[in-house]
C-alpha cells in the first residue's frame, strides 16, 4: 500500500512539473504575440481613420467656372455656370457668400486679373460668336472691349489684357491695351486665324494656333512682334504655364497615347514625364513639382483617376491621399499659394471640392 501510495505521488510530480515547463516555455512567447498583434491593430486603426478624414470636401454645390484663389489667400472666388453670379467661399468651406445679384445673360466664363478687383466676361454672342465685357469690383466702372476678339489674356502685373480679333483687311492681329479695352495697340498682324492667349512673362505673350486639320503649335510672341516656336503639329494640345513663365507643362496626342511633358522655354528643351495626363487638369505647386489628375501611367497602366503629386526633377509621383473624388474628371484646378490645399472642380456636375494636404 505504501507502494501504491508513492506511485501516485511520483505520478502527481510528473505532471505538475510537465505543466510548469510547458508553462515556462509557451507563455512568454504567447504573451509577446498578443502584445504585437493589438499594436498592429490600434495602428491600422488609426490610418484608416486618418484617410477618411482625408476625403475631399464639397464646399459648393453649384455648378461652378473661372474659380481662383482670393486676393486674401484664404477664400476662393468663383461664377455660377449659366447666371453669371459671382460667389466667394473658405478654403475649407465656410462662410460662403454671394458677391453679385445680377445676372448676365449668355454669360459663359470669365477672366480673373490677377489682383483679383477686375474681371473680363465672355459671353455668347449671335453667330457663334463671343463677345467681351469689363468690369472692375472696386470702381464698379464697367465697358465692352472690341467686337470680333477670338480670346484674350491679362498681363502677368495685371495692367493690360492682350486679345486677338479680326481685322478689316481679313487679316487676324495680336492687340494689348488696358484692362477696359482702351488704348488699343497692335503688335502685329498674321494669317492665323484660331489663337488662344496666355501672359506668362511680362516679355512674351504665349499664342496655341489651330489649323484645319485640328494640329496645334505653341509659340512665345515678343512685345515687339516676333514670334517664336516652341512646339508644333501636335493634336489635343494643352498647356499650362508656370507662375514665373519660364517653365510650361504640355500635353498632347501621340499615336494613342497622351503625353505629359516639361518645357524650359528660354531653350525650348523638352523632358517627357512617364505618365499619361491633361495639362488642363494639372497645377504648378512649386517650381519643381506640380498636381495632376492621372488616369493612366505612359505604358497604359490604369490607375485610380485620382491626384498626384509629380516631382519634376526626379520624374516621380506619389498620390494624394482622399483624392479620388476627382475620378470622374475635373475642369479647373488650383494650388493655393502656401501649398495646403488643392481646389478642384468636378468635370460631371461644376461642383468644387477642397483637399487639405
Amino acid at each position: 500500500m505504501s507502494e501504491n501510495r508513492f506511485v501516485t505521488i511520483l505520478i502527481i510530480l510528473v505532471f505538475v512539473l510537465s505543466g510548469f515547463i510547458g508553462w515556462h516555455l509557451l507563455s512568454p512567447q504567447g504573451g509577446d504575440k498578443e502584445i504585437s498583434i493589438n499594436k498592429q491593430a490600434s495602428i491600422l486603426d488609426s490610418v484608416q481613420e486618418n484617410t477618411v478624414n482625408k476625403e475631399a470636401k464639397m464646399i459648393s454645390s453649384r455648378d461652378s467656372v473661372s474659380i481662383t484663389i482670393a486676393s486674401d489667400r484664404s477664400r476662393i472666388d468663383y461664377y455660377e455656370r449659366g447666371t453669371g453670379i459671382a460667389f466667394e467661399v473658405g478654403l475649407n468651406g465656410s462662410l460662403e457668400k454671394a458677391l453679385s445679384s445680377t445676372r448676365l445673360p449668355n454669360f459663359l466664363s470669365t477672366i480673373w486679373s490677377p489682383n483679383k478687383k477686375e474681371v473680363i466676361s465672355e459671353f455668347a454672342a449671335p453667330g457663334n460668336l463671343k463677345s467681351y465685357s469689363y468690369y472692375n469690383y472696386t470702381t464698379k466702372k464697367s465697358s465692352k472691349l472690341p467686337s470680333g476678339i477670338k480670346s484674350l489674356a491679362f498681363s502677368p502685373s495685371g495692367d493690360k489684357v492682350a486679345y486677338f480679333k479680326k481685322e478689316s483687311d481679313g487679316l487676324f492681329g495680336l492687340f494689348v491695351s488696358a484692362p477696359d479695352g482702351s488704348i488699343p495697340q497692335r503688335i502685329v498682324s498674321t494669317r492665323i486665324e484660331d489663337a488662344k492667349l496666355f501672359w506668362p512673362s511680362k516679355d512674351a505673350i504665349s499664342l496655341i494656333s489651330t489649323d484645319e486639320s485640328q494640329r496645334s503649335s505653341l509659340f512665345l510672341v515678343s512685345m515687339d512682334g516676333k514670334f517664336k516656336k516652341v512646339i508644333s503639329d501636335k493634336s489635343l494640345l494643352s498647356t499650362t504655364w508656370r507662375g514665373d513663365g519660364d517653365s510650361v507643362l504640355v500635353s498632347y496626342m501621340s499615336e494613342d497615347s497622351q503625353v505629359l511633358s516639361i518645357i524650359d522655354s528660354a531653350v525650348g528643351s523638352e523632358k517627357v514625364l512617364g505618365i499619361s495626363a491633361d495639362a488642363n487638369e494639372c497645377a504648378w505647386s512649386s517650381s519643381e513639382s506640380v498636381v495632376c489628375r492621372i488616369s493612366k501611367n505612359s505604358n497604359g497602366s490604369s490607375l485610380d483617376g485620382g491626384l498626384y503629386d509629380i516631382n519634376i526633377q526626379e520624374n516621380s509621383q506619389a498620390f494624394i491621399q482622399g483624392s479620388v473624388g476627382a475620378a470622374n474628371g475635373i475642369n479647373e484646378i488650383l494650388v493655393d499659394p502656401t501649398n495646403s490645399y488643392i481646389i478642384f472642380t468636378s468635370a460631371r456636375d461644376g461642383k468644387i471640392f477642397s483637399l487639405k494636404r
